[in-house]
Order: C-alpha cells, then sequence, then structure tokens
C-alpha cells in the first residue's frame, strides 16, 4: 500500500483542505480521508462511507502530476499516521453502506 496526503491550498469552504488516501498498487484507492477546515472528516472504504466522502472510480494521478497543479502540494504519510488519522476526529456524518 502507498499512502497520500494532498493539500488543497485553493479549497472552498465546502472542500477538504486535506485529502488522504490509501492506495493499493496500481493507485486506486482503498480507503480515503478528507479534511475540512472545521476540522471535521469525511470517510470511505470499499464497504462503507460518511461525509460524502466517497472512493475515486479512477487510479490517483502520479504525484509528479499533481504536483504540477499550483493549488496541491503533497505531504508524506505513513501507515501508522493513516491510521490515527482515521479513527482520530468526529465525522461529518452517520456511516453509510
Amino acid at each position: 500500500m502507498q499512502y497520500l496526503k494532498a493539500l488543497w491550498h485553493r479549497a472552498g469552504k465546502h472542500d477538504p483542505a486535506v485529502l488522504i488516501s490509501e492506495l493499493d498498487d496500481e493507485r486506486y484507492e482503498v480507503r480515503k480521508v478528507e479534511v475540512f477546515a472545521d476540522g471535521l472528516l469525511g470517510l470511505a472504504g470499499e464497504q462503507a462511507s460518511a461525509g460524502g466522502t466517497r472512493l475515486g472510480a479512477e487510479p490517483v494521478p502520479a504525484d509528479s502530476e499533481i504536483l504540477a497543479e499550483a493549488e496541491f502540494s503533497l505531504e508524506p504519510i505513513g501507515r501508522e499516521e493513516f491510521e490515527k488519522i482515521m479513527v482520530g476526529r468526529p465525522i461529518r456524518s452517520p456511516m453509510v453502506n
């Protein structure tokens, strides 16, 4: 698994400011966390989602493609930090199957 933390510098009021993804070897999202300006989270996985967050239908672009967009920057993140984020904050809405 790969882990990706993208900061969206031009996020709107209702958009996530931070997108954190667990990616498989083909860069498809397996789990995802979206962090909003108010500190609440949207979560998505293969079985359920919350807060309006959904897994992407396409592979996540290569880091170089993401960094080519001035509105994004990337920060390193590992599995341990990803897991802490997944369980560490209030969720925006109830889980949906």
